[in-house]
């Protein structure tokens, strides 16, 4: 049977424990990292400049310069489902395919 007291407090901290149980013994925590760059051909105006620049300081060896953007993306879940869903938020929002290619890469870390 239930305490006399017990109430809806309890049932809150119940829920409040399945969901630590779950998040930190059942679901994995991932680092997703996503590396966009301009494709072959497009031009890159910042890597220009920079190359510029960098010549205008003296590092006339610098033969070019491409930028690059990295997202780092931290995820629960199993492996294939973050692969999965790191592919659709570069199809959906992060990369134009007609001018950017990009990189995932994943790794496993410890939550905190």
């Amino acid at each position: 049977m239930f305490p006399q007291n017990f109430n809806d407090s309890y049932v809150a901290k119940l829920y409040d424990s399945l969901i630590y149980i779950e998040r930190f013994f059942l679901l994995a925590m991932f680092e997703v990292n996503i590396s966009i760059e301009l494709k072959k051909g497009i031009t890159d105006p910042e890597g220009e400049a920079t190359l510029k620049s960098l010549h205008l300081l003296g590092f006339e060896n610098v033969k070019s310069v491409r930028t690059e953007k990295v997202f780092k993306i931290m995820m629960e879940g199993e492996k294939e489902e973050v692969q999965e869903k790191a592919e659709e938020m570069c199809k959906k929002l992060l990369i134009n395919p007609v001018i950017h290619k990009y990189r995932i890469s994943i790794r496993e870390v410890e939550h905190d």
